[in-house]
């Protein structure tokens, strides 16, 4: 590692862990426990104490900044890298623990934070950036567009990162109009959007590397792919596979159910606790249509349940279980507490109140 590495090393490092800094001097003024995990349209759905929020989070963006650092410079010191990129490998760990921390600060602090919009913004941003330093990186097996076919040659390579290039700098733009879309429609455009600025260069790539194949400029049987590079590939393909598998079962899947037991009302959920409620502590049971669910303060969104504490005008603070698609929710109102039921067909969320109307003994409850 040269000066100038070492400087760059010394600064980032500084960067990561100016949010401590900032934790240490509002310390009394953070709540013991501070908001640490967001759900997949953004909402708070996590939380950790003050401490870890303060010096864990930073120190572990930090332990990973110098792990990518070493593995970079060691695996790229006689390629001739140009230090632009070395710069952009120096200070995205950084960037990072500005982000996440500024995000947990906000919250903490209870600033309205529209967070989609500023992760369409953000990403966006990223590859835009990092479009821009595409095609300067040259031939390697850490950076870049490390795939079977830019291993293959220089031409290929090249070819493929000028492309890579282009359509990461403009899709980044592309991605940051997302941040106008309502947050339903932005979780989903969100993945196949990110993931068409990943095939587009790799399809390039292999019609590229077809082509020199067909002309003979390539011999299929020598490449800088080693069995090891094979394995690590087969590795991170499999990674990437499970998450992305992951990421769509957290989006398009899970249920609202409920059951009527002797003396109360049970809801339940797939990725959040689930509620009881017993007949005898229940004040009125009402059908609502279009029921406008609010903002959420806690709980987990996906691109086919809504659940969790939502605020709205109609209900002030209240707990929801429902299917995006609802039409009609039920609404429980027990003392202080509110429970709002949205299930996917209409004549079932019918039969849940009339129901309920004769399990609390009231035919008139909620009219």
């Amino acid at each position: 590692m040269n000066k100038k590495h070492i400087l760059k090393a010394t600064v980032s490092s500084i960067v990561i862990l100016l949010p401590i800094i900032f934790g240490i001097i509002f310390w009394d003024s953070l709540p013991d426990t501070i908001t640490t995990h967001f759900g997949a349209d953004g909402t708070p759905d996590g939380t950790s104490s003050k401490a870890f929020a303060v010096f864990a989070l930073p120190l572990i963006i930090l332990a990973l900044h110098w792990v990518c650092v070493i593995t970079t410079l060691l695996t790229n010191r006689k390629n001739g890298q140009s230090d632009k990129v070395y710069t952009l490998i120096f200070f995205i760990m950084p960037m990072i623990s500005i982000f996440i921390s500024a995000l947990i600060y906000a919250t903490a602090f209870n600033f309205d934070l529209h967070l989609g919009s500023i992760l369409s913004i953000l990403s966006g941003l990223m590859f835009a950036v990092m479009g821009n330093y595409m095609p300067k990186i040259t031939r390697n097996r850490t950076m870049g567009i490390k795939i079977k076919w830019t291993l293959a040659s220089e031409a290929n390579w090249a070819a493929t990162h000028r492309v890579a290039g282009r359509v990461w700098f403009f899709g980044g733009f592309v991605v940051m109009l997302g941040a106008f879309l309502p947050v339903d429609a932005l979780m989903i455009a969100a993945l196949p959007a990110i993931l068409l600025l990943v095939l587009i260069p790799t399809v390039y790539s292999y019609v590229f590397y077809k082509k020199q194949l067909a002309r003979g400029e390539i011999d299929e049987t020598r490449t800088l792919v080693t069995k090891k590079d094979k394995m690590i590939g087969i590795v991170c393909t499999a990674i990437v596979t499970v998450l992305l598998v992951g990421v769509g079962i957290l989006m398009f899947t899970g249920d609202v159910k409920y059951s009527l037991g002797d003396d109360a009302l049970t809801v339940e959920a797939t990725y959040y606790e689930g509620s009881t409620v017993k007949y005898a502590d229940i004040d009125s049971v009402e059908l609502c249509e279009d029921l406008d669910i609010g903002e959420r303060q806690m709980g987990f969104g996906s691109a086919k349940l809504s659940l969790g504490i939502f605020k709205s005008d109609a209900l002030g603070t209240y707990t929801l279980y429902s299917y995006n698609n609802a039409d009609v929710h039920v609404v429980i109102k027990s003392g202080e507490r509110t429970l709002a039921i949205g299930l996917e067909n209409e004549d079932e969320a019918r039969l849940l109140y009339n129901m309920l109307t004769k399990k609390i003994g009231d035919p008139y409850a909620g009219n």
